[in-house]
């Protein structure tokens, strides 16, 4: 999150920032953009790498980085007939993330959902947003997510696969496909949004 600016934050800037929100909120953790790395002194901090891919330089050059496994799997995913499928509904995106079970989907709750929706209906007004659908060869779904545009980076806002999707390496292939077509819109940067579970850093 941010602070985020549009002239040069200093150290000032995000000393009262955090002064601010500690004064009137409290004890918080929040995870403060790259841009304010060093500037936050005075405050307990842990660094946390950034999960980006760059995405000024030609494509072969962005896809070699990936590892030799990643490749595999995608190459793999794209000769078993996936397709993939653009939504206009964003309520799409928050079923599939439910139908996944798990403690994760008890702790969001009905509010944080809800809460989620209206940022998916606001990002979609107020950005460049896609939600891309990953099917099987037979129609069924994979994989969905969502992507918000702004500034020329990219985020990764949510996304949910199913146990089939990982079978096929759905969720990569759509990360890999996602890549190529927001490389070609002239984005400069793919953020996976820093989620620091570690399965979530191995999958991205």
């Amino acid at each position: 999150v941010g602070p985020f600016s549009q002239t040069e934050l200093t150290q000032t800037d995000v000393y009262r920032f955090l002064d601010f929100l500690n004064r009137r909120i409290g004890k918080v953790t929040l995870y403060l953009t790259p841009q304010c790395t060093g500037l936050a002194e005075g405050f307990n901090g842990t660094l946390r790498h950034s999960q980006t891919v760059p995405l000024d330089k030609p494509l072969d050059e962005i896809r070699k980085a990936y590892s030799e496994n990643l490749r595999r799997n995608i190459k793999k995913a794209g000769k078993s007939g996936l397709t993939l499928h653009l939504l206009d509904d964003a309520e799409e995106v928050i079923s599939a993330f439910k139908s996944q079970g798990g403690a994760h989907v008890g702790q969001i709750g009905e509010g944080g959902f809800e809460k989620l929706n209206a940022l998916l209906h606001n990002l979609q007004t107020h950005t460049h947003s896609l939600i891309p659908q990953v099917r099987d060869a037979e129609g069924h779904v994979l994989y969905t997510a969502f992507f918000s545009v702004f500034g020329g980076t990219v985020l990764y806002v949510k996304g949910a696969g199913t146990e089939t999707a990982k079978k096929y390496g759905a969720g990569h292939w759509l990360m890999d496909q996602m890549i190529a077509r927001f490389h070609a819109e002239g984005c400069t940067v793919f953020d996976f949004g820093g989620a620091h579970a570690e399965n979530v850093r191995n999958f991205n």
